[in-house]
């Protein structure tokens, strides 16, 4: 069965949320992917917690997180040494064994030797053991052995085979799961595959981290139980592994070990190639040398989502995450061009919170440095497995606020995210950058008189009063404010101009050394709104403050480069427009030329048809107009 990219009605977000979530990526994209919050989840939690692996299922439910913001997905796949595939159901599912129908004992006699003798190992490991020395050593003197040499008598391996029903859905049942026959890892690459494919325009595309935590598959005959030991011999090639398998189909869409260490080698040729300045990546969170020849590197810097995405057009990264002891002889060596090794996307953090959601310990803001080497957040991640606690915005949001990246490992509700994505798709808008709720406002917002003018809600100011916490909230560019200025380039040190000044000369009134900015990370906002507070406690001043991000170019369309920015989206949209216009054009031109030149021909015909031949003095003809 092939899969696709097919979100359920109303998953995808609307009018409101799809410029904030775009605004999002456009912010945090100007960030190294390492520094960035990318909210997470557990795939088996949200798709498959009641123990059924149904296919259409899967594609619905994997289609709608991808479609409510969901850009790590960490999932769990198992080798089923029987059909020598990746699966998602944790227990093998025996085709061959269970059907004895003509058309199956056909089949099975075309299968190879040694795919038979692997299915028959993998039905159960634990009784083919019991099997006296002398039947193993005969079945498995030779691996040529040809299935006429198969006894049709029934055997030790035989009575081990379970016996396999289907329920009224057509589901294989094995114990505790109910699993659809090729629910494989490809289907995770069908469906991704055609995500990308749908979200190709520059305003929709995203970064998506896939974690494989890889495990074999149980027993058929004992599905609830342990997971097979696995040989090398029984392990796939490597045209079937994992990374390979992603490789095929997505090829260059996927960034891979080798290609952070080419763009690490030469910055001046990967991430400062960069040249729109709305699209530039922050450079003060990674350490940088630059060789005698001028060519600058790095050694632990990582690209920007907007470097990723609109300029080396790369949409997956794909990385290891547990490996199941069964599984130590699988090649991860020959895997490591496709998928970045253990660890090196995700470092869990500890932390502590209290009733009200607080972060009380593991927190990366503090209050004695500013330092980026001492605040090193790169991939800091949390897991949250209470369902009651996720469903609790202030805790998820005020994760982020500490540079963690919370990752959702419970089904919330007790649904799945194909029954019901609304309590999904409120995690992932809790933890949107910067936006207080309800923003940002306009003219069609609840609450707002229809005869406010849409210029009056263009500009963004960072609120830090009780009421919004350091949110961000839509105002007039003409109200009088002081302008958050970023201090050399560092990511957590800011300070406020002198003045307070109209959006419009917000980056003059910046002190020397510093530029008007905005966050691009929760972490920096946090940092930019302590700094506000301590501001206000120590020179009385207003707790509200110009950001550099407005929307004055095009409604809806939020840039960072000051009060002249362009919309980068407005050419693409002015080309779509002209586009629009000149090809209706342009066939009408065609078609008018087209009905010119037949009445032409039509008329030539007529007039040559129309012309008297005449016999002249000796004979001759000539043509001559009708009198």
């Amino acid at each position: 069965m092939s899969y696709t990219y097919q979100p359920s009605d109303g998953a995808s977000p609307d009018d409101f949320w799809g410029p904030k979530f775009l605004s999002n990526r456009d912010i945090t994209g100007q960030a190294p992917i390492d520094k960035a919050v990318f909210p997470g989840i557990y795939l088996t939690k949200a798709c498959f917690s009641d123990g059924t692996y149904n296919g259409d299922s899967f594609q619905t439910c994997f289609s709608n997180l991808l479609a409510i913001g969901f850009r790590r997905f960490v999932i769990d796949l198992y080798w089923s040494v029987g059909s020598q595939q990746f699966q998602l159901c944790p227990a093998s599912i025996p085709q061959v064994a269970n059907d004895t129908s003509e058309d199956a004992v056909t089949n099975s006699s075309q299968r190879s030797p040694q795919l038979l003798r692997r299915f028959e190992l993998g039905l159960d490991r634990r009784q083919t053991e019991t099997i006296s020395d002398n039947s193993t050593s005969a079945s498995t003197a030779s691996e040529d052995v040809s299935t006429s040499d198969i006894p049709t008598s029934t055997s030790s391996t035989e009575s081990a085979q379970p016996t396999v029903s289907e329920d009224d859905d057509g589901m294989v049942v094995l114990g505790p799961y109910r699993c659809t026959d090729g629910l494989t890892v490809e289907a995770i690459v069908d469906v991704m595959h055609q995500y990308i494919d749908d979200s190709s325009d520059p305003q929709a595309a995203t970064l998506q981290i896939l974690e494989f935590n890889l495990n074999s598959a149980s027993s058929a005959s004992d599905p609830g139980g342990p997971p097979q030991n696995v040989t090398s011999e029984e392990l796939p090639g490597d045209t079937a592994s994992v990374g390979y398998t992603f490789w095929k189909d997505l090829g260059s869409q996927i960034y891979r070990p080798g290609d952070l260490i080419s763009d690490r080698s030469n910055l001046n040729l990967s991430w400062y190639q960069v040249k729109s300045a709305d699209r530039l990546p922050m450079t003060g969170y990674y350490n940088i040398e630059k060789a005698a020849d001028g060519v600058v590197s790095t050694d632990d810097g990582w690209p920007s989502e907007l470097y990723l995405l609109l300029n080396s057009l790369q949409r997956v990264l794909l990385v290891w995450g547990t490996i199941g002891s069964e599984m130590d002889a699988y090649d991860l060596e020959g895997d490591a061009s496709y998928v970045f090794p253990q660890g090196s996307l995700s470092a869990p953090r500890k932390i502590k919170q209290s009733d009200t959601g607080e972060i009380t310990s593991g927190c990366f803001y503090s209050d004695d440095t500013t330092s980026v080497s001492r605040v090193n957040n790169t991939w800091a991640m949390a897991t949250i497995d209470q369902s009651s606690t996720a469903l609790q915005s202030a805790f998820p949001r005020n994760m982020t606020s500490c540079g963690i990246e919370p990752i959702l490992n419970t089904t919330l509700d007790d649904t799945s995210a194909e029954d019901d994505y609304n309590p999904y798709r409120a995690f992932t808008e809790s933890i949107v950058l910067g936006w207080a709720p309800g923003e940002p406002v306009n003219t069609s917002s609840p609450g707002v008189s229809d005869d406010e003018d849409n210029d009056q809600f263009r500009c963004v100011v960072m609120d830090s009063s009780d009421a919004y916490r350091g949110s961000w909230k839509v105002v007039n560019c003409q109200g009088n404010y002081r302008a958050a200025c970023r201090v050399d380039g560092e990511p957590f040190r800011w300070r406020l101009s002198n003045d307070e000044i109209i959006y419009s000369g917000a980056p003059e009134a910046c002190p020397e050394g510093s530029s008007f900015d905005v966050p691009v990370t929760q972490l920096e906002n946090r940092f930019l709104h302590e700094h506000v507070l301590n501001e206000t406690s120590r020179r009385r001043i207003s707790d509200i403050i110009w950001i550099n991000l407005n929307s004055l170019s095009s409604d809806n369309c939020w840039v960072t480069t000051g009060p002249n920015g362009d919309c980068r989206y407005q050419a693409t949209a002015d080309e779509e427009r002209n586009r629009n216009v000149l090809i209706p054009t342009i066939g009408a031109l065609i078609i008018l030329i087209l009905t010119v030149l037949t009445i032409l021909v039509k008329c030539n015909v007529n007039r040559r048809n129309n012309r008297k031949h005449r016999i002249g003095p000796g004979g001759w003809e000539y043509e001559g107009v009708p009198s």
